[in-house]
């Protein structure tokens, strides 16, 4: 499944996920030509709220070619939403 949504620069975005809770097992953000910080709000039943952020994928990866793995996801993104336009 693939989903765009606009956002812009320095400024923050809600986006509501909530319809995607089922989905979102092993689903990524991608934000072309920019960099951002996803930062996830989640309000618990009891009412409690976690803020959590988002780190560089580099920064989950080990080894001497993170940034190349890293550069390969951007790319592979990057056709599939070419092909999904």
């Amino acid at each position: 499944m693939l989903d765009v949504f606009a956002v812009c620069l320095n400024e923050t975005r809600y986006i509501d996920l909530t319809q995607y809770k089922t989905d979102l097992t092993g689903c990524f953000l991608y934000a072309k030509k920019f960099i951002g910080i996803p930062i996830y709000v989640v309000e618990y039943t009891d009412g409690n709220i976690s803020m959590e952020h988002t780190h560089p994928p580099h920064e989950s990866i080990g080894g001497p070619h993170r940034f190349d793995l890293v550069k390969d996801l951007k790319n592979e993104a990057e056709l599939k939403i070419l092909k999904n336009t």
